[in-house]
C-alpha cells in the first residue's frame, strides 16, 4: 500500500515540510521552532494531508461596524486542527469563538471568545525581531492540536470589532487531515 497522499492520488504536492521551513518568523527566536514540531511528525507519518478551511467564504469576508457571522465548517472526523490564521484590515480587530459540536467544547479554554490579535494574528507581535523592515505574517500553530471528533463539525462565530464598516476579515483553520478511501475521493476529485 502506498505510504503517502501523492503516491495514492498521483497529484503533485507541494512539500510541507519546505513550507514549514519557510516560515520565518518561527526562526527568529531560540525555541519558537519547535511550535512546528507537532505539525512535521504529523507529516513525517504519511497517513495524513494538509488543507485550509476559511470562514468565512470569500463573499462574505466583507463586515459592517460591529457585525457578528457565524457558521459552520465541516471537517472529516478525527483531522487535527493544528494551526490559525487571521487576516483583518481594521487595526481594532475582531474576536471569534470556534465550538467543537462533537466534543460539545469550545477551543479556547480561558473563554468562549479570542482576540484575533492574541491567538493569531501578525505573528511580529507574538515573536518581535530587532530589525523593523522584518514584519513576520503567517499561521500561528498550536501548542497542542485540537482533535475534532465527530460528526466533524465546528461553529465558529467572528465578530468585526471596528466602528467602520467595509472591515475584511478571515480566519483560515488549517487541518491535517486523515488519509482515508472518502479523502482520496475528495482530494483527487473523483465521484467514486
Amino acid at each position: 500500500m502506498a505510504q503517502n497522499l501523492r503516491d495514492l492520488v498521483g497529484v503533485s504536492l507541494v512539500d510541507f515540510n519546505s513550507y514549514l521551513n519557510s516560515l520565518q518568523a518561527y526562526n527568529l527566536n531560540e525555541g519558537v521552532d519547535s511550535l512546528l514540531d507537532q505539525s512535521r511528525e504529523i507529516n513525517d507519518s504519511g497517513k495524513f494531508y494538509f488543507m485550509g478551511f476559511p470562514f468565512p467564504l470569500s463573499q462574505d469576508v466583507s463586515f459592517n461596524a460591529f457585525e457578528t457571522k457565524s457558521g459552520s465548517i465541516n471537517i472529516q472526523p478525527y483531522s487535527f486542527l493544528n494551526s490559525l490564521a487571521v487576516f483583518c484590515s481594521d487595526p481594532a480587530g475582531i474576536k471569534f469563538s470556534i465550538y467543537d459540536k462533537g466534543a460539545k467544547t469550545y477551543v479556547f479554554g480561558t473563554g468562549t471568545y479570542a482576540l484575533d490579535r492574541v491567538v493569531a494574528s501578525n505573528l511580529s507581535t507574538l515573536y518581535p525581531n530587532d530589525d523593523p523592515t522584518i514584519d513576520p505574517n503567517g499561521p500561528y500553530f498550536l501548542r497542542s492540536p485540537l482533535i475534532i471528533l465527530p460528526p466533524g463539525v465546528l461553529q465558529v462565530e467572528i465578530t468585526n470589532l471596528s466602528s467602520n464598516n467595509n472591515v475584511i476579515a478571515q480566519v483560515m483553520f488549517g487541518c491535517a487531515i486523515p488519509i482515508t478511501p472518502l479523502s482520496i475521493n475528495v482530494v483527487s476529485g473523483n465521484k467514486s
